[in-house]
C-alpha cells in the first residue's frame, strides 16, 4: 500500500508467490503551458530537470465531499488557443483511512495553480456492496485520442478489518466527466495467478497514436519485490493480455530493490520515457498488507515500450525530504519537453509539484 495524500491507498497484500463540461481539443505542439505560469522554473544542476519555483501547484480543492486529495492524474490540452490543465483526483468523504466513502473529482486550471472543481463532483464514487466499496488508489488516467476517450485504471478494495479483497478496475469517458465503469470489473484480481504472477496495482497507461492501450502494472512472481509487467487492453478495456515476463525488474540497484510503486510513460520521436517511483523498503500496516517506503523518482528509456533501460543518473534528485517520500508521478509531452507532476511530502501533507524535463539535455 502506498499513500498519496491521507487517503490515497495502494495496497499490496503479502502473497505467497473550458467550459463547465470541459470541451477540450488536442493540444497544439507549439504551446508550452510553462509560459503561462505565474512563476519561473529553475534548473536543477547537473540534470535535465527544472523545478517550478512556486510549488506545490495542487494540494486540495476544499470541496466538502473530499477535502483531502489522494491519487491524482493530470492532462494538459488546448482550448481556444490557451493551455488548460485538467486533473482527476481521489478524495475521501470522512476521516477513516480504510473504510472511507470515496469519490473521484475533476478540476481545470488555466495556469496550473488555481483550480476550478467541476460542479458535479464527485464524478465517480463508491457503490455499496461493490468490489471497490471500501476504497481506491493508484489512479491512472490517459487520453486515447485515436478513440476520442479518456481511460482510467485504479486499484479498488474491500477490507473487513482482517483481510483485503483487492482488484484493478477500469472506466472510460468521452469528456473526463461522465465515466462508465467496465461491466468486467474488477478486470484483474490480486488473488488470481496470472502465469505465476500476482498483480499488485496499476502503474501507468499508454495510448498509442493508432489505437490500442498498454497498461503497466505491478506484479510479484517470487519473493517480496514488485516488478513491472505490461498488458495489452482489448478495445472494450475488459480483457488484459499480460505479458509473461517483467518489462522492468526492481533492483539490483538499492533505490528500487523492494519494488516499483507508480509510473508514467510518454514518447518523443522514437524514444519512450518512463518516469517511475522506486522504493527500497516495506512497512507493515496490518491486515496482512504493507506500504512502500523510502521512495524516489527514477527514469528508464526504451525504443519498444517493452524492453527498458534504467538511467545511470537514478534516482533523480527531486525528493523533498531525507525520508524520500515521493509517491506518484504524471508525465506529458508538450512540444520538445516532458512536463512532470510529482507528488511528494511538502511538510504538512502530500501535494503535487510541477517540473520540466528536457530530453536533449541528457
Amino acid at each position: 500500500m502506498s499513500t498519496v495524500g491521507k487517503h490515497g491507498l495502494t495496497v499490496a497484500v503479502m502473497l505467497a508467490a473550458c467550459s463547465k463540461e470541459y470541451d477540450i481539443t488536442p493540444i497544439a505542439p507549439e504551446v508550452d503551458p510553462g509560459a503561462y505560469m505565474d512563476c519561473p522554473f529553475s534548473d536543477i544542476e547537473g540534470t535535465p530537470l527544472s523545478v517550478y519555483d512556486c510549488n506545490p501547484v495542487f494540494d486540495t480543492t476544499g470541496e466538502e465531499w473530499g477535502p483531502e486529495v489522494g491519487s491524482v492524474g493530470f492532462y494538459t490540452n488546448l482550448v481556444l488557443g490557451h493551455p488548460v490543465y485538467q486533473i482527476w483526483y481521489q478524495g475521501s468523504m470522512d476521516g477513516d483511512d480504510y473504510f472511507a466513502d470515496w469519490g473521484i473529482g475533476t478540476a481545470v486550471s488555466t495556469n496550473g495553480t488555481d483550480w476550478e472543481p467541476h460542479p458535479s463532483n464527485p464524478v465517480l464514487s463508491d457503490v455499496y456492496g461493490a468490489w471497490d466499496e471500501d476504497g481506491m488508489g493508484a489512479l491512472q488516467v490517459v487520453r486515447d485520442d485515436y478513440n476520442s476517450r479518456y481511460v482510467m485504471a485504479y486499484q479498488g478494495y474491500v477490507f473487513d478489518g482482517f483481510t483485503w479483497s483487492i482488484g484493478v478496475g477500469v472506466a472510460s469517458s468521452s469528456d473526463g466527466v461522465r465515466w462508465e465503469r467496465s461491466d468486467a470489473n474488477p478486470v484483474l484480481e490480486q488473488t488470481t495467478d496470472y502465469g505465476g504472477m500476482n498483480i499488485t496495482w496499476p502503474f501507468a497507461l499508454y495510448a498509442g497514436d493508432s489505437g490500442g492501450v498498454t497498461a503497466y502494472l505491478g506484479g510479484q512472481s517470487s519473493g517480496d519485490s514488485v516488478h513491472m509487467y505490461a498488458a495489452q487492453l482489448s478495445p472494450d478495456l475488459a480483457d488484459w493480455d499480460i505479458m509473461v515476463d517483467p518489462v522492468l525488474r526492481s533492483g539490483p540497484e538499492g533505490y528500487d530493490i523492494a519494488g516499483i510503486a507508480d509510473a508514467s510513460v510518454v514518447k518523443i520521436g522514437d524514444i519512450y520515457y518512463m518516469f517511475y517511483i522506486g522504493f527500497s523498503d516495506w512497512e507493515d500496516i496490518g491486515g496482512n498488507a504493507r506500504s512502500p517506503r523510502v521512495s524516489t523518482l527514477n527514469l528508464a528509456t526504451s525504443r519498444s515500450g517493452i524492453s527498458w533501460e534504467k538511467h545511470e543518473g537514478n534516482p533523480l534528485p527531486v525528493h523533498l525530504t531525507t525520508e524520500r517520500e515521493v509517491s506518484a508521478v504524471a508525465a506529458q509531452v508538450v512540444g520538445d519537453k516532458i512536463h512532470l507532476w510529482i507528488t511528494d511530502n511538502y511538510g504538512d501533507s502530500n501535494a503535487v509539484g510541477y517540473y520540466l524535463f528536457d530530453p536533449e539535455s541528457m
